[in-house]
């Protein structure tokens, strides 16, 4: 199948699915001498490929699906139901049952990775522009890379990497931490505008570009802050949320994400996508509301 090049990397990891899900559908023919151990082995490579490749078209692919046809948003409720089955199936398989729970597992994995591959990638590949789908080549990795637009200051004096999707990345000539001698000078730092920059705070869900506000909360502080947005909570279905900084800062806790914590500060906002587990923790002096949003074209 000739895949957009921006999508060739998903499919690599589809390769990868496959082989564990026949890996699993085996085990009713041929059960393992160890199935503590081949649990163990089972998780490993889950966490290692089908993890990050499953994160990753949450962020990117499913809120563009979102925003476009009838068809694709079928196809994006339904590969959101069939990864959160998937990781309920593997969070329950034990040595008990363990033949008809790695079937399950496997039939379903198979079945998701023939679905996407099929129909969910070639009609978002028909959906989606040229220059959409060249910039998903950048983006459809674990930790994301944005293009450097500029550098300032801080108020420390330490030089910062202006990107362009908006957030803002330090960049320091720390020997023997961090070594960026280019930053230094005036020519360094104009031959790397244009150039690629990883971007942690780029792990975080992605808004739907359809997507808009219908409800906001007062302003809380640390005295004010519901004592639920602490700690362990969703959104339901359908519904995404900004967590808007006013003063101070708030880290933002994705637990699905191996508990990743992000560091919010005013003019970076944080984005909340539906049923994915999370919290927030205020510091010294913070202020933050949350905006709740939807997609018009799911309602």
């Amino acid at each position: 199948m000739n895949r957009h090049e921006s999508l060739r990397g998903l499919s690599r990891d589809h390769h990868h699915a496959l082989v564990l899900a026949r890996t699993l559908l085996r085990v009713k023919a041929d059960p393992p001498a160890d199935p503590a151990r081949f649990i163990a082995e089972i998780r490993t490579q889950w966490f290692a490929e089908v993890s990050p490749h499953f994160s990753v078209e949450e962020r990117e692919l499913l809120p563009l699906s979102d925003c476009a046809s009838q068809e694709l948003r079928e196809h994006a409720q339904r590969i959101r139901s069939e990864h959160a089955q998937l990781r309920g199936l593997l969070e329950g398989l034990g040595t008990d049952d363990l033949a008809d729970h790695s079937a399950q597992l496997g039939e379903l994995l198979e079945a998701h990775v023939r679905f996407e591959e099929r129909t969910w990638f070639p009609t978002l590949e028909a959906a989606l522009d040229p220059p959409t789908l060249a910039g998903l080549s950048r983006r459809l990795q674990l930790i994301p890379e944005s293009l450097i637009t500029g550098f300032h200051r801080d108020e420390d004096g330490v030089w910062v990497a202006e990107l362009d999707c908006t957030h803002t990345q330090h960049v320091r000539h720390a020997p023997p931490f961090s070594l960026a001698p280019w930053v230094t000078e005036a020519a360094g730092r104009a031959a790397h505008v244009g150039t690629p920059l990883r971007c942690q705070l780029c792990r975080m869900p992605r808004l739907p570009p359809c997507a808009t506000s219908y409800r906001q909360s007062p302003e809380y502080d640390e005295t004010t802050i519901p004592a639920g947005l602490l700690r362990s909570h969703h959104l339901r279905a359908g519904a995404w949320g900004q967590i808007q900084v006013l003063e101070g800062s708030v880290q933002y806790v994705l637990e699905d994400e191996g508990d990743l914590t992000l560091v919010l500060r005013p003019g970076v906002m944080g984005i909340v996508a539906p049923a994915r587990p999370h919290h927030i923790a205020l510091g010294p002096g913070a202020r933050v509301c949350i905006h709740f949003c939807r997609c018009a074209a799911l309602e």
